[in-house]
């Protein structure tokens, strides 16, 4: 297939204002029980950033506590299942911050937890 064969068969170009694109945007630098980052939260506004320039609905959570991840995911998973539209919803999680794998599975850390402790961290997985 030639480059214009492919082209001629690409999707048409996306709506400048979809209503289908919804985003979480998570950075943490400030944390209780570990080491300080430096670039979580600038990472975390750069990306909010750009995805608003991509017409997301994004929302913007700094230095997140474990409650407010745990809001927030639930607010999205809420938003995500209530949507109607035509075109199916396209969803971003973005985390910058401190992550530790457990038993081969990646855990998110929200600044309040205890990078010890299984039961306290963030599971990015349980957002749906």
């Amino acid at each position: 297939m030639t480059i214009k064969e492919k082209r001629a068969d690409s999707p048409a170009p996306v709506s400048p204002n979809p209503t289908n694109r919804f985003a979480l945007v998570i950075g943490c630098n400030n944390y209780q029980y570990a080491p300080a980052t430096t670039s979580g939260v600038n990472d975390a506004e750069d990306m909010h950033k750009l995805l608003k320039a991509a017409h997301f609905q994004s929302t913007l959570i700094v230095d997140a506590t474990y409650d407010e991840c745990l809001i927030q995911q639930k607010a999205l998973a809420a938003v995500v299942k209530s949507y109607t539209g035509s075109d199916p919803p396209v969803v971003c999680v973005f985390f910058s911050g401190h992550g530790i794998d457990i038993n081969k599975s990646t855990h998110l850390l929200a600044v309040d937890v205890r990078p010890s402790g299984y039961q306290c961290s963030y599971v990015i997985c349980h957002v749906f």
